[in-house]
């Protein structure tokens, strides 16, 4: 079983480096073809080198494979079963890649975020999740729901977006895997370590125009849903 842990670790290691290695040309590449074939049709072949965007860094293969593979299987060791520290460890893979992209481009891919809510969902029917099917989705869409009138709500008050849309969708996939009572809770730290990170900036001297608000909204969920797990094992480490 810990080979199978290792071997899926690794795997899921290499494509979220095969994801983040390849998404500034995915970007690119969908900027292009949408101008093409609004404005100009007769732009020159597209070429991905000629992206003013800059590439993601990512570290060399063998240590995305052996990170992950450490990462499965200490979330694995901290869980009682197997297939409960499978799911937590893909939701955390996915997660953080999603983190990682919106730090750096203030752009969340909304197949991540799909991902995510099929992996809450997943692990709902299959009874590893703390919640039920039904409190998974209902979680998935007050979460969504509620950042989607924040969304329009901002525009009509401020005239400008204070959240994106790609907030709503990384809400339906953090919410699937938590109960909607637990959502206060979670955006408070979100919000709390957002006002955190923004005063360390002010005393450095550094003023932040915009923040990407999905690495603290993510960070806010791993805080409230892993401890509602209810491992044991993972319970007793955490309180060491």
């Amino acid at each position: 079983m810990i080979l199978f842990v290792v071997i899926a670790g690794g795997l899921v290691g290499l494509g979220c480096r095969y994801y983040l290695s390849h998404f500034r040309d995915w970007v690119a590449q969908e900027v292009y073809f949408s101008y093409q074939a609004l404005f100009d049709h007769h732009l020159p072949d597209f070429n991905a080198e000629k992206c003013t965007l800059p590439r993601l860094h990512c570290a060399p293969h063998w240590v995305f494979f052996i990170g992950f593979s450490g990462l499965f299987i200490g979330i694995d060791w901290l869980f009682d079963h197997t297939n409960q520290g499978l799911f937590v460890a893909c939701y955390l893979s996915i997660a953080s890649c999603i983190a990682y992209i919106d730090w750096r481009y203030q752009l969340i891919p909304l197949q991540l975020c799909y991902g995510l809510f099929l992996i809450g969902l997943s692990a709902a029917y299959f009874e590893v999740s703390p919640v039920d099917l039904a409190q998974s989705l209902q979680s998935a869409l007050v979460g969504c729901l509620v950042f989607y009138c924040l969304y329009y709500l901002s525009k009509r008050v401020y005239g400008k977006e204070a959240l994106g849309m790609g907030d709503c969708w990384l809400m339906l996939g953090l919410g699937s895997l938590s109960h909607s009572v637990w959502l206060p809770l979670w955006l408070f730290i979100a919000c709390l370590s957002g006002l955190m990170y923004v005063l360390y900036l002010r005393i450095k001297g550094i003023h932040c125009q915009q923040l990407p608000f999905a690495p603290f909204l993510i960070l806010g969920a791993c805080c409230v849903i892993l401890p509602n797990w209810s491992s044991p094992r993972m319970m007793a480490w955490f309180w060491q």
